[in-house]
């Protein structure tokens, strides 16, 4: 494995070969089965030869499976521990409980008495964690209010008391809950995963106020939830998300439906909300700047496509294009694309690429694999004029009509709505995997299929993914969309 001494100086700033071969600092270096460049702390490329994504597909030797066996055999008797029905029972009955928080009725400040008459029941016979309502008295004004009994704790405040609260006091309420999480976390300290999160998103900040938009950070959306980045004027909200504290193994678990619902709470809000993956933001940066840019109505150029000509487009040039402006990269081969050109520069500007339909043998349907604009251009009417060429050359060859997804991520969709196409499925989340214990990208789920990993067929994809250190990370969903032709 060869650690790339250019790449790391352009990435990082600093010479591989001036640290020392134990330096936990990370350095590019190039994968020995994609031969790709990839990320790694030094000292974990002295013995390591291939990145995560290749690490997965290639089989476990017979050797490091005996090994394996060996080692689930001396802890626990069974080669498979999740997969022993009386170990997983003992397991479960020796688990020590969490001892929940309780206070005495009289301690906090529940009204009895009106609880009684406005619920026919009395507080003192409900166990702590009911879901039951009872009346409260707000320790800010002093109003009787009401609330479920799980949730009244000593300094139980109102709505209207939490709303009237300061900026700075609500921003320092949710500072210290995250801190207090991450000390009962790491006692000793953070990963070396995770100590750049905080410095990534407060970057993100900046960048958007170097437009000349005004920024406010950490804004509660209810009594749980905040929005890291909330651009007011634009009705955009930004969800930074560090890997390693957004999936399903973190310390503080993401579980399904976390992003989705946050996505939806913000739009009751009459937010935008886009969810950045850390990944995004560290491999495909500039493609990053240039989508919020035109989301947040800030471009650099602005060209018309009536000034633009189509042209179709070569494979390798389409391929080119869309690394360079996509936020995706473009890894299957298209069967046809086409490209906007500015007519007096001769700029390529836009592409628009379609390929077989990917999930059915149906030949009537056509997919719409990209659609892409240069990075900080806004072409009006450049997607309508695309599309349009796309649509006559599918309806020409026999297709009955064109298919593409949206991602609720980064987009809504409306772009298609207003080009005739008809929504055919709003998706609920999907997932990819991550490194647990170092969160450097995500994994494709198809990496993860019975059929490439070996796992046996009475054991859950996820189940065997988590017992070699890989957890899953969930987004917001897509969009399914069809144009008949």
């Amino acid at each position: 494995m060869g650690v790339n001494i250019d790449q790391t100086k352009t990435r990082f700033g600093y010479n591989p070969s001036d640290l020392h071969p134990a330096s936990a600092k990370l350095v590019v270096y190039t994968c020995d089965g994609c031969g790709k460049a990839a990320e790694r702390q030094r000292r974990r490329t002295i013995n390591e030869t291939l990145c995560h994504k290749c690490a997965i597909r290639k089989p476990r030797s017979a050797a490091a499976q005996q090994k394996f066996h060996a080692s689930m055999i001396t802890k626990f008797g069974v080669p498979h521990a999740l997969q022993d029905p009386e170990l997983c029972r003992r397991a479960h009955e020796n688990v020590t409980p969490r001892t929940p928080r309780v206070y005495a009725l009289d301690a906090l400040p529940i009204d009895d008495a009106e609880t009684r008459r406005r619920f026919g029941y009395s507080a003192a016979a409900l166990p702590p964690s009911a879901s039951e309502h009872v009346v409260y008295r707000c320790g800010d004004c002093g109003r009787l209010d009401e609330r479920v009994r799980r949730n009244v704790m000593l300094d139980a405040a109102c709505q209207s008391c939490v709303s009237s609260r300061t900026w700075a006091q609500r921003g320092q309420d949710i500072l210290a809950k995250r801190a207090e999480t991450i000390l009962a976390a790491y006692p000793h300290g953070l990963p070396a995963s995770t100590k750049t999160y905080g410095q990534a998103e407060d970057a993100l900040a900046a960048l958007i106020e170097g437009w000349g938009l005004e920024v406010l950070r950490r804004v509660p959306i209810d009594g749980r939830k905040s929005l890291d980045i909330v651009v007011s004027s634009k009705s955009v909200a930004v969800e930074f998300c560090g890997l390693h504290w957004h999936n399903e193994a973190s310390p503080t678990p993401r579980d399904k439906t976390y992003h989705w619902n946050k996505m939806r709470a913000a739009a009751e809000r009459g937010l935008r909300l886009i969810t950045i993956f850390e990944d995004e933001w560290r491999e495909r940066r500039p493609q990053v700047t240039g989508v919020l840019r035109s989301i947040l109505g800030a471009p650099h150029a602005r060209v018309q496509a009536r000034k633009c000509e189509v042209t179709e487009l070569d494979a390798k040039t389409a391929r080119v294009f869309i690394e360079d402006h996509h936020i995706q990269r473009l890894n299957t081969s298209q069967l046809r694309a086409w490209g906007l050109t500015e007519t007096c520069t001769g700029t390529l500007v836009g592409v628009v690429t379609l390929r077989h339909h990917r999930m059915s043998k149906d030949r009537s349907k056509v997919d719409l694999t990209r659609l892409c604009f240069q990075t900080d251009y806004q072409v009006v009417g450049g997607a309508s004029r695309l599309i349009r060429h796309a649509a006559a050359w599918a309806k020409s060859a026999g297709y009955a009509s064109i298919v593409t997804w949206s991602d609720n991520r980064w987009f809504t969709g409306a772009v298609y709505e207003r080009l005739g196409f008809n929504l055919v499925r709003d998706g609920g989340p999907d997932y990819a995997y991550v490194k647990v214990d170092c969160s450097r990208g995500r994994i494709p789920k198809e990496q993860f299929r019975k059929s490439r990993t070996g796992c046996p067929p009475d054991v859950l994809e996820h189940v065997r993914a988590l017992e070699e250190g890989y957890a899953r990370i969930w987004d917001c969903g897509h969009k399914r969309w069809e144009l008949q032709l």
